[in-house]
Protein backbone atom coordinates (compact mmCIF):
# COMPACT_ATOMS: atom_id res chain seq x y z
CA UNK A 1 0.00 0.00 0.00
CA UNK A 2 2.70 2.20 0.98
CA UNK A 3 4.76 1.37 -2.20
CA UNK A 4 1.14 2.80 -4.26
CA UNK A 5 1.21 6.01 -2.62
CA UNK A 6 4.63 6.47 -3.02
CA UNK A 7 4.61 5.39 -6.62
CA UNK A 8 1.51 7.83 -6.90
CA UNK A 9 3.06 10.38 -5.54
CA UNK A 10 6.16 10.46 -7.60
CA UNK A 11 4.08 9.92 -10.05
CA UNK A 12 2.17 12.84 -9.70
CA UNK A 13 5.11 15.55 -9.03
CA UNK A 14 6.53 14.10 -12.03
CA UNK A 15 3.73 15.54 -13.79
CA UNK A 16 3.75 18.52 -12.27
CA UNK A 17 7.49 19.13 -12.85
CA UNK A 18 7.23 18.32 -16.52
CA UNK A 19 4.30 20.55 -17.20
CA UNK A 20 6.24 23.81 -15.47
CA UNK A 21 8.93 22.78 -17.64
CA UNK A 22 6.64 22.70 -21.30
CA UNK A 23 4.67 25.75 -20.18
CA UNK A 24 8.01 27.89 -19.30
CA UNK A 25 9.89 27.06 -22.01
CA UNK A 26 6.41 27.82 -24.27
CA UNK A 27 6.15 31.02 -22.32
CA UNK A 28 9.77 31.45 -22.31
CA UNK A 29 10.30 31.14 -26.51
CA UNK A 30 6.73 33.16 -27.15
CA UNK A 31 8.64 36.09 -24.48
CA UNK A 32 11.67 35.77 -26.96
CA UNK A 33 9.65 35.83 -30.13
CA UNK A 34 7.70 38.70 -29.39
CA UNK A 35 10.71 40.46 -28.66
CA UNK A 36 12.03 39.86 -31.78
CA UNK A 37 8.84 40.98 -33.89
CA UNK A 38 9.45 44.26 -31.72
CA UNK A 39 12.75 44.32 -32.42
CA UNK A 40 12.20 44.06 -36.27
CA UNK A 41 9.30 46.71 -36.10
CA UNK A 42 11.46 49.01 -34.50
CA UNK A 43 14.27 48.18 -37.10
CA UNK A 44 11.83 49.20 -39.96
CA UNK A 45 11.27 52.40 -38.43
CA UNK A 46 14.22 54.86 -40.17
CA UNK A 47 15.67 57.49 -38.42
CA UNK A 48 15.41 60.97 -40.07
CA UNK A 49 18.27 63.50 -39.18
CA UNK A 50 18.46 66.97 -38.30
CA UNK A 51 19.50 67.78 -42.35
CA UNK A 52 16.46 65.61 -43.94
CA UNK A 53 14.36 68.07 -41.32
CA UNK A 54 16.13 71.32 -42.38
CA UNK A 55 15.26 70.39 -45.95
CA UNK A 56 11.98 69.44 -45.31
CA UNK A 57 10.63 72.56 -44.57
CA UNK A 58 12.86 75.01 -46.71
CA UNK A 59 11.59 75.52 -50.04
CA UNK A 60 12.35 72.15 -51.18
CA UNK A 61 8.62 71.29 -50.51
CA UNK A 62 7.42 74.40 -50.09
CA UNK A 63 6.70 74.37 -46.54
CA UNK A 64 7.63 77.52 -45.76
CA UNK A 65 4.42 78.42 -46.76
CA UNK A 66 3.07 77.93 -43.27
CA UNK A 67 5.05 80.71 -41.63
CA UNK A 68 2.33 82.37 -43.01
CA UNK A 69 -0.25 80.82 -41.18
CA UNK A 70 -0.80 79.45 -37.16
CA UNK A 71 -2.17 76.04 -37.62
CA UNK A 72 -2.16 73.74 -40.58
CA UNK A 73 -5.32 73.94 -41.47
CA UNK A 74 -5.31 77.16 -42.48
CA UNK A 75 -3.16 76.29 -45.46
CA UNK A 76 -5.46 76.88 -48.38
CA UNK A 77 -6.11 74.47 -51.64
CA UNK A 78 -4.45 76.16 -53.93
CA UNK A 79 -1.00 76.55 -51.53
CA UNK A 80 -1.06 72.90 -51.13
CA UNK A 81 -0.71 72.70 -55.03
CA UNK A 82 1.64 75.02 -55.27
CA UNK A 83 3.69 72.83 -53.09
CA UNK A 84 3.19 70.32 -55.04
CA UNK A 85 3.68 71.60 -58.14
CA UNK A 86 7.28 72.68 -57.14
CA UNK A 87 8.24 70.01 -56.03
CA UNK A 88 7.51 68.20 -59.42
CA UNK A 89 8.98 71.23 -61.51
CA UNK A 90 11.78 72.45 -59.75
CA UNK A 91 13.37 74.58 -62.47
CA UNK A 92 11.75 73.11 -65.31
CA UNK A 93 8.24 74.69 -64.75
CA UNK A 94 7.35 76.11 -68.52
CA UNK A 95 5.50 73.58 -69.99
CA UNK A 96 2.22 71.10 -69.83
CA UNK A 97 1.78 68.48 -67.82
CA UNK A 98 0.11 65.87 -66.34
CA UNK A 99 -2.61 65.61 -62.99
CA UNK A 100 -1.20 62.05 -62.75
CA UNK A 101 2.38 63.54 -62.39
CA UNK A 102 1.14 65.39 -59.46
CA UNK A 103 -0.73 62.79 -58.00
CA UNK A 104 1.89 60.94 -57.58
CA UNK A 105 3.50 63.34 -55.82
CA UNK A 106 1.05 63.20 -53.45
CA UNK A 107 1.05 60.14 -52.53
CA UNK A 108 4.49 59.95 -51.23
CA UNK A 109 4.61 64.04 -49.80
CA UNK A 110 5.13 64.78 -46.19
CA UNK A 111 1.11 66.16 -46.93
CA UNK A 112 -0.72 63.27 -48.41
CA UNK A 113 -3.38 63.16 -45.53
CA UNK A 114 -4.54 66.43 -46.84
CA UNK A 115 -6.89 66.45 -49.49
CA UNK A 116 -6.04 68.28 -52.87
CA UNK A 117 -8.39 69.86 -55.29
CA UNK A 118 -7.19 69.62 -59.11
CA UNK A 119 -7.96 73.90 -60.20
CA UNK A 120 -6.23 76.61 -62.24
CA UNK A 121 -3.02 78.59 -60.10
CA UNK A 122 -2.93 82.07 -60.08
CA UNK A 123 0.20 83.71 -60.37
CA UNK A 124 2.89 82.71 -57.43
CA UNK A 125 6.73 83.27 -56.41
CA UNK A 126 7.79 80.42 -54.40
CA UNK A 127 4.90 79.61 -52.29
CA UNK A 128 3.28 82.33 -51.80
CA UNK A 129 0.82 83.85 -54.49
CA UNK A 130 2.07 87.10 -56.24
CA UNK A 131 -0.92 88.49 -58.34
CA UNK A 132 -4.12 87.05 -57.91
CA UNK A 133 -5.34 88.25 -61.11
CA UNK A 134 -3.82 86.63 -63.60
CA UNK A 135 -3.39 82.78 -64.14
CA UNK A 136 -0.04 80.63 -64.26
CA UNK A 137 -1.30 76.94 -64.68
CA UNK A 138 -4.66 76.47 -66.30
CA UNK A 139 -6.14 73.61 -65.39
CA UNK A 140 -8.07 71.22 -67.81
CA UNK A 141 -10.19 68.82 -66.14
CA UNK A 142 -10.88 66.85 -69.70
CA UNK A 143 -7.53 66.19 -70.42
CA UNK A 144 -6.77 66.38 -67.38
CA UNK A 145 -3.63 68.99 -67.82
CA UNK A 146 -1.85 71.90 -66.69
CA UNK A 147 -0.45 74.90 -69.19
CA UNK A 148 1.73 76.78 -68.53
CA UNK A 149 0.00 80.77 -69.19
CA UNK A 150 3.28 82.19 -69.78
CA UNK A 151 2.88 85.10 -66.80
CA UNK A 152 4.78 82.99 -63.41
CA UNK A 153 6.92 85.67 -62.22
CA UNK A 154 7.62 88.76 -59.82
CA UNK A 155 9.22 91.09 -61.26
CA UNK A 156 12.26 90.45 -59.98
CA UNK A 157 11.40 91.31 -56.05
CA UNK A 158 11.56 88.49 -53.65
CA UNK A 159 9.36 89.09 -50.14
CA UNK A 160 9.37 87.04 -47.83
CA UNK A 161 11.85 84.88 -48.01
CA UNK A 162 13.72 82.89 -45.05
CA UNK A 163 17.52 84.59 -44.81
CA UNK A 164 17.88 82.64 -41.07
CA UNK A 165 16.45 79.71 -39.62
CA UNK A 166 17.87 77.95 -36.13
CA UNK A 167 16.86 74.42 -35.03
CA UNK A 168 15.50 75.30 -31.23
CA UNK A 169 14.64 71.53 -30.46
CA UNK A 170 13.94 68.07 -32.02
CA UNK A 171 12.06 65.61 -30.29
CA UNK A 172 11.43 62.18 -31.16
CA UNK A 173 10.08 58.89 -29.49
CA UNK A 174 10.80 57.18 -32.92
CA UNK A 175 7.66 57.62 -34.40
CA UNK A 176 6.92 61.33 -33.60
CA UNK A 177 9.35 64.34 -34.71
CA UNK A 178 8.45 67.69 -33.00
CA UNK A 179 10.45 70.60 -34.29
CA UNK A 180 10.60 73.61 -33.41
CA UNK A 181 12.61 76.82 -35.41
CA UNK A 182 13.33 80.45 -35.66
CA UNK A 183 13.19 82.38 -38.71
CA UNK A 184 14.07 85.59 -39.64
CA UNK A 185 12.81 86.86 -43.43
CA UNK A 186 14.17 88.85 -45.95
CA UNK A 187 13.21 91.30 -49.03
CA UNK A 188 15.28 92.25 -52.10
CA UNK A 189 14.65 94.34 -54.96
CA UNK A 190 15.82 92.28 -57.72
CA UNK A 191 17.30 88.79 -59.40
CA UNK A 192 20.93 89.89 -59.26
CA UNK A 193 22.94 92.23 -56.43
CA UNK A 194 20.59 94.05 -54.79
CA UNK A 195 19.44 95.83 -51.63
CA UNK A 196 18.13 93.29 -48.61
CA UNK A 197 16.08 93.98 -45.95
CA UNK A 198 15.48 92.07 -42.45
CA UNK A 199 12.39 91.28 -40.94
CA UNK A 200 11.39 89.26 -37.39
CA UNK A 201 8.33 87.88 -38.53
CA UNK A 202 6.53 87.03 -42.13
CA UNK A 203 3.51 89.39 -41.41
CA UNK A 204 5.87 92.21 -41.63
CA UNK A 205 8.31 90.97 -44.48
CA UNK A 206 5.30 90.64 -46.70
CA UNK A 207 3.51 94.02 -45.97
CA UNK A 208 7.20 95.84 -45.79
CA UNK A 209 6.69 96.86 -42.24
CA UNK A 210 8.56 97.32 -39.15
CA UNK A 211 12.29 96.39 -41.22
CA UNK A 212 14.67 94.99 -38.46
CA UNK A 213 17.80 96.43 -40.96
CA UNK A 214 18.18 97.32 -44.08
CA UNK A 215 21.53 96.69 -45.48
CA UNK A 216 22.04 98.17 -49.36
CA UNK A 217 24.06 96.18 -51.70
CA UNK A 218 27.96 96.94 -51.72
CA UNK A 219 30.40 97.47 -53.98
CA UNK A 220 31.35 93.71 -53.97
CA UNK A 221 27.64 93.10 -55.18
CA UNK A 222 26.43 91.75 -51.50
CA UNK A 223 24.44 93.34 -48.47
CA UNK A 224 26.26 90.88 -46.07
CA UNK A 225 22.86 89.89 -44.26
CA UNK A 226 24.37 86.56 -43.51
CA UNK A 227 27.42 88.37 -41.11
CA UNK A 228 24.84 91.23 -40.01
CA UNK A 229 22.73 88.71 -38.72
CA UNK A 230 25.57 86.29 -36.93
CA UNK A 231 26.89 89.77 -34.87
CA UNK A 232 23.52 90.64 -33.69
CA UNK A 233 21.45 87.22 -33.32
CA UNK A 234 21.42 87.43 -30.10
CA UNK A 235 20.22 90.59 -29.33
CA UNK A 236 16.45 89.50 -31.12
CA UNK A 237 16.59 85.64 -30.47
CA UNK A 238 13.96 86.27 -28.04
CA UNK A 239 11.50 88.27 -30.03
CA UNK A 240 11.37 85.36 -32.60
CA UNK A 241 8.40 83.48 -33.20
CA UNK A 242 8.72 79.42 -32.62
CA UNK A 243 7.12 78.03 -35.35
CA UNK A 244 6.34 73.92 -34.34
CA UNK A 245 6.05 71.19 -36.76
CA UNK A 246 5.11 67.77 -35.91
CA UNK A 247 5.73 64.69 -38.35
CA UNK A 248 4.48 61.22 -37.63
CA UNK A 249 6.40 58.17 -39.24
CA UNK A 250 3.49 56.44 -41.14
CA UNK A 251 4.18 53.27 -43.33
CA UNK A 252 7.47 53.57 -43.20
CA UNK A 253 7.28 57.61 -44.23
CA UNK A 254 6.78 61.15 -42.45
CA UNK A 255 3.75 62.17 -42.55
CA UNK A 256 2.96 66.48 -41.24
CA UNK A 257 0.23 66.24 -39.01
CA UNK A 258 0.51 69.29 -36.91
CA UNK A 259 1.80 72.96 -37.00
CA UNK A 260 1.43 75.94 -34.93
CA UNK A 261 3.40 79.05 -33.82
CA UNK A 262 4.75 80.39 -30.34
CA UNK A 263 4.33 84.13 -30.34
CA UNK A 264 6.92 85.79 -27.79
Amino acid sequence: MKKNIVSIAFWAAFLVFSMFVFFTKVLYEDSDATTEKREKLNDRVKEYTREEFDELVSDRLGLAVLVNKTSLGEMNNAERLRMLINQYKGNDRYDTFSRDEIEKIHKESVIKNLNIVYENLNDYYGTFLWNNSKVAYQYDDSSKTFKYTGVLGHGGASRGNISHKELVSMDTNGHTYTLKYRYIFYNSTGDGPSDVTLYLNIKDALNDNNAWKYLPVGADNSAHENEYINMHYNEIRDKLPIYTYIFKVENGSLVLTDFFVINP
